[in-house]
């Protein structure tokens, strides 16, 4: 189950709620600046104080042990004394501790009591996350209609793996009607923000023309987006595209760059790498070098969709 924010993110989203108080402002300044000896000190007097918000930073203390000794127990007791109090990031981080099972036994039953918490509060993270609760974590019997529901909250208010994720159920008519137009446009979003997997997934829609017109230049854009990103799915297919110039000007050298890349990640392909034994010893000498020294790119959640 991914996590959809840190706690150091949860701590900054809470230092926007609720009246400023002097020793809480200056401990969570001494957080951000990692200086957790002063933050803690901060924070355990604000605490007494009843600031929910220092107990909720005592709680991330506590657990990870920065600025004190580590002790999970405590810090639990903290998050809980927030999450009491309505505190969402303190409930969002509950929910991420029982479901993972991290420095405890994993609960998914009380990770999605606590991400329903913060979820009924808009906390994004908290939506995307009892989505994928629903979607049958910890060996539960799949609710795919409640999965949908916060896949759906998440993904209108923005997450890509929400979208991604809906889209996915959409194209599988799990808890929702069948629906490739819906599955493409949902995947669309995701892929437009940067999401690898969806550059994957919407790359092979366009080129097929599963629920959006079909366009085999479009599609192989997506597929190299994602390949540059460090996909490996994307890269085998991205590799036959060149190979058989198919959506892509044929380009071998590059062919046998993008297979020896996906290689490196797990993937066999007897069929590219007959191709590539058939090349000059020049060709893959070059294909070799450009395999070494690439480097997957960043996600440019700002780049615009090629054209559709």
């Amino acid at each position: 189950m991914r996590a959809g924010l840190t706690i150091a993110g949860a701590i900054l989203a809470l230092a926007l709620s609720g009246p400023a108080r002097a020793d809480y402002a200056q401990a969570f300044a001494a957080y951000v600046a990692k200086d957790y000896e002063k933050a803690f000190e901060l924070a355990t007097a604000s605490a007494k104080d009843g600031d929910f918000r220092a107990e909720a930073m005592l709680g991330a203390l506590y657990f990870e042990g920065d600025g004190t000794r580590k002790d999970v127990e405590e810090g639990i007791k903290h998050y809980k004394t927030a999450s009491d109090r309505g505190h969402m990031g303190a409930q969002f981080e509950l929910g991420l501790i029982y479901a993972t099972g991290r420095s405890v036994p994993q609960d998914i039953d009380e990770a999605i009591r606590y991400f329903a918490m913060a979820a009924d509060q808009d906390h994004v993270g908290a939506q995307y996350n009892l989505g994928l609760a629903y979607s049958g974590a910890g060996q539960r019997e799949p609710n795919w209609p409640e999965a949908a529901k916060w896949f759906r909250k998440a993904a209108e208010a923005g997450n890509p793996e929400a979208q991604y994720s809906l889209g996915a159920l959409f194209a599988e008519g799990a808890g929702v009607e069948r629906n490739p137009v819906s599955a493409a446009e949902w995947t669309a979003k995701a892929a437009v923000q940067g999401l690898s997997d969806a550059q994957l997934d919407y790359g092979v829609m366009v080129f097929k023309g599963q629920g959006v017109q079909k366009d085999e230049v479009i599609g192989a854009q997506w597929l190299l987006r994602a390949a540059t990103q460090g996909n490996v799915v994307a890269q085998n297919r991205i590799a036959h595209l060149l190979q058989a110039g198919r959506g892509i000007d044929a380009d071998p050298t590059e062919a046998a760059k993008w297979h020896l890349l996906a290689i490196k990640g797990g993937i066999k392909d007897d069929k590219l790498e007959a191709f590539v034994a058939s090349l000059s010893d020049d060709d893959r000498a070059e294909a070799r070098k450009r395999a070494e020294t690439f480097r997957p790119t960043a996600p440019d959640r700002r780049a615009a969709a090629p054209a559709q």
